[in-house]
């Protein structure tokens, strides 16, 4: 069974247009709605990279190949990405 969001997507969706759309910082948004600034921008980042799908309830937990997560740790160790962009790229 997946893991149910604890915010809705009508309000993640709010939220990213006030970040692209209203100019509004990640720290004034996550102040009014009493959310972590890095939290806004991985909803902004995820929303950039796969629109509005990205943050439909899965049915179930999402599964990754053996290759998959050595290509992951591997990306990681070399540099060739942050943690919080790799958190977005295995969320497609």
């Amino acid at each position: 069974m997946g893991r149910k969001s604890k915010y809705t997507i009508d309000f993640k969706l709010s939220v990213v247009d006030r970040y692209l759309n209203k100019g509004e910082g990640s720290v004034t948004i996550g102040k009014d709605l009493n959310l972590n600034p890095n939290t806004v921008l991985k909803w902004v980042k995820q929303f950039q990279k796969s629109d509005a799908e990205v943050f439909l309830e899965k049915p179930r937990n999402q599964s990754y190949s053996k290759e998959f997560k050595i290509q992951v740790i591997e990306e990681y160790l070399a540099g060739g990405c942050s943690y919080p962009d790799l958190v977005v790229l295995c969320q497609v």
